[in-house]
């Protein structure tokens, strides 16, 4: 019987030490996405659930630059609801490869239920493609991304 109960208790332990590797249960892949020097090239639209930041991890892209990162509702078409860690409305955030970043954004405060991440190449020449994880809602908070 103590042998049973310490399994038990062992199964307990162990499956609240399991942490999300992402930032929700709807984490989107970002598979060797082209993002162009010239404009801003959106993901696709998601249903926002609440308030929290966007979630972003850029794994790989096609050189060691950073990329813009431009938050937008879909409410009206492509408005700007970018906000820096501060949460002070920016033009754009920058984002680096192998770092998580929490993107902040207006999108639910202002009462849209649609919102996507919007990508600028800072390759000034030719586009460039990104690959990661990307998410419209996130449950845990990382690095705010900053405009430079």
């Amino acid at each position: 019987m103590k042998k049973v109960i310490c399994f038990i208790m062992a199964a307990l332990l162990s499956s609240m030490c399991i942490s999300t590797v992402f930032a929700s249960s709807n984490d989107i892949t970002i598979n060797s996405f082209i993002v162009s020097p010239f404009n801003y090239t959106p993901l696709s639209y998601q249903a926002k659930e609440d308030i929290s930041p966007l979630y972003l991890y850029i794994t790989n892209m096609t050189n060691n630059r950073v990329n813009y990162v431009n938050v937008r509702a879909l409410a009206t078409g492509n408005i700007n609801l970018t906000l820096n860690g501060d949460c002070k409305y920016v033009d754009h955030v920058v984002c680096a490869r192998d770092c998580q970043y929490s993107v902040r954004s207006n999108i639910r405060d202002n009462s849209y239920t649609l919102g996507t991440l919007a990508f600028n190449s800072l390759n000034y020449i030719n586009n460039q493609t990104i690959s990661g994880v990307w998410s419209v809602d996130s449950v845990n908070h990382y690095t705010y991304a900053y405009e430079h």
